[in-house]
């Protein structure tokens, strides 16, 4: 049996510590019923704090992603005479705009967030050409079917699909170099997504900004090789690394976009 508030006590952020206490009633309902316990929507810091929580409970549990690309995942805490489960909570929906203009990751992710729905109901937004995967929790499907109409000015149609036959899915990447006086957070931000250093600095104090799925507030954050960055109603990408140092002393930076 875990000690509740010893594991609570170890969380010094405030928002972890709920979550945590969140992940601990999921499992102590669980342990009670012995019925299954599914989570919303999870991103990186939360699936960390679960995972760990869970494998401190040693309880058997089936995480949903459908491969490595899958960044936002849930878990289900299974019984134990459960043989196959498929997260019947989980749905997948195809959104394709019914003009040429190409639309952006951003795009959709903006247009959803619009609509009032929370983050944990909605799951990774997969961007090809033409079109647009949503993953998105069972419980919001119907309001989407709904009132999701247009993306952008673009209107759109929906398709429902089976998550259990998708074709494989892979995020549009693309590497591009930019150049920098530095790689603080809101100087690369002003430089990727064409704005005023003062316009990053207010989005940056208005909390839309994510770096490893925590919310960065601190305009003088130093990116390091890695960093998954998501900027509300902009975008999301990857920091590489330093390519090198120009003669007047700006540096060549390489980053992964998510189209």
């Amino acid at each position: 049996m875990i000690n509740r508030q010893e594991i609570l006590n170890k969380y010094s952020d405030k928002d972890d510590k709920i979550f945590a206490s969140n992940i601990l009633d999921k499992i102590n309902k669980y342990e009670k019923t012995g019925f299954l316990v599914t989570t919303n929507f999870l991103d990186l810091n939360e699936f960390k704090i679960s995972i760990d929580l869970l494998n401190k409970s040693k309880i058997e549990y089936k995480i949903f992603s459908l491969n490595d690309v899958i960044e936002k995942r849930c878990i289900a805490i299974l019984p134990e005479y459960t043989e196959d489960y498929n997260f019947s909570c989980v749905s997948c929906i195809k959104v394709t705009p019914n003009n040429n203009f190409k639309l952006l990751h951003k795009d959709y992710m903006g247009s959803i967030y619009n609509m009032g729905i929370t983050e944990d109901m909605i799951g990774d937004i997969i961007v090809f050409e033409d079109y647009a995967y949503i993953f998105l929790m069972n419980t919001v499907l119907e309001f989407i079917l709904l009132n999701y109409t247009k993306v952008g000015n673009s209107k759109i149609a929906i398709d429902v699909m089976d998550i259990n036959n998708l074709e494989e899915i892979i995020h549009n990447f693309e590497n591009i170099n930019i150049i920098v006086p530095s790689n603080r957070i809101d100087t690369v931000l002003a430089h990727v997504y064409k704005l005023s250093r003062s316009e990053a600095e207010s989005k940056i104090f208005k909390k839309e900004l994510y770096i490893n799925s925590k919310c960065v507030t601190s305009k003088t954050y130093i990116l390091k090789e890695n960093d998954i960055v998501s900027f509300r109603k902009c975008g999301k990408f990857k920091y590489n690394n330093i390519i090198k140092t120009t003669k007047s002393d700006n540096l060549v930076i390489s980053i992964t976009m998510y189209k």
